[in-house]
């Protein structure tokens, strides 16, 4: 039996996305509430996929959550989830062990993709170093197509072998190169 543990304090979405992942070998559970997910992530109660927002009407966020589950359960997998991108919290939700990161408003499907995926490389994962502060300039958007960077941002910055940054003249090459660097 997969279990899975959906975050987010708009009710509807959480009606629409347990609907939309519920499967016979799954167990669907939603909570409203950054805490109450906290609570979850320190019960024995193991999750192999949490999806959470990213920005809950509390004082916990969803990089609290996913911090917290990588804490308490390494292996589980965590898709963050924002309507509020920023390389900020790309780079940070993926150093932190997220899985995705996935901006709103998606396509269902693509988040049935992004969970099938998790439950697909259900490994344990380290957590790693805290991000840096201190970001390049320039660097805006909230689209799909931003957020893509974002996260490449985020994954090469980790990387130990060069990074070639290639695009056509005027692409903001420059402000990618210095935004792996800074990470």
């Amino acid at each position: 039996m997969v279990d899975i543990l959906i975050v987010d304090d708009d009710l509807d979405l959480l009606e629409v996305m347990s609907t939309a992942l519920a499967r016979p070998n799954r167990r669907i559970e939603c909570a409203s509430s950054g805490e109450a997910a906290i609570t979850l992530s320190r019960s024995d109660r193991q999750f192999d996929v949490v999806l959470t927002d990213l920005n809950l009407k509390s004082a916990v966020s969803g990089l609290d959550i996913l911090k917290s589950f990588k804490a308490e359960h390494p292996s589980t997998q965590v898709i963050l989830m924002s309507g509020f991108s920023t390389l900020d919290s790309a780079v940070e939700g993926v150093r932190a062990g997220a899985l995705d990161y996935i901006g709103k408003p998606f396509d269902i499907r693509e988040v049935t993709v992004t969970v099938n995926r998790a439950l697909e490389t259900r490994v344990p994962v380290t957590t790693a170093p805290a991000v840096g502060s201190a970001l390049p300039a320039g660097l805006l958007g909230r689209t799909r197509e931003m957020l893509e960077v974002y996260k490449q941002i985020a994954l090469a910055a980790d990387a130990s072998t060069p990074i070639l940054v290639t695009g056509e003249s005027g692409t903001g090459k420059e402000l990618v190169a210095r935004a792996i660097h800074a990470q």
